[in-house]
């Protein structure tokens, strides 16, 4: 018992450490136009770090895009895996329970993020890399600290 109740505090600790921004979904407008900004189609792997309730997977793949989430929260992974699975979307969908910082971002040919200033400047390094490869980077609600947006977006209604 002893055992179990350290292995929940560690996890807890694990996913209070990995966690980049609360849970806010984003509204569909906000996905379709990410998704047409970063001109997401069937030849695209598109990686949405804390991806919620995996929305922009699903409409990621059903544009044919490969789409992989990662999600620190177990609850909101097992919730994006029932939708796509629902969909049937398991063969262009995928959703890990983990940590963006530890993610290999070298596969994806788009990344979508909506985390908060914080989160986004301690995933900074991660995502420069990306850029310096030519991986467009989109990210809803908050610029990434420190540059400059090729384009700014309002929202549709």
């Amino acid at each position: 018992q002893a055992l179990e109740a350290a292995e929940t505090a560690q996890k807890s600790r694990c996913s209070a450490e990995m966690k980049l921004a609360p849970y806010n979904p984003t509204p569909s407008c906000a996905v379709r136009q990410a998704l047409d900004a970063l001109s997401v189609g069937p030849e695209d792997v598109l990686y949405d770090l804390g991806c919620g309730d995996g929305r922009l997977l699903i409409a990621a793949a059903q544009r044919g895009a490969k789409a992989v989430g990662v999600e620190y929260d177990a609850r909101f992974v097992e919730k994006a895996d029932g939708a796509i699975r629902e969909l049937e979307l398991s063969d262009f969908a995928t959703v890990m329970c983990g940590d963006a910082f530890a993610t290999d971002l070298l596969p994806a040919s788009k990344i979508f993020v909506y985390l908060v200033p914080d989160g986004l400047r301690k995933l900074e390094p991660s995502l420069n890399a990306a850029l310096k490869r030519g991986t467009p980077i989109a990210s809803y609600m908050f610029s990434i600290p420190g540059w400059s947006p090729d384009e700014v977006l309002t929202a549709e209604t």
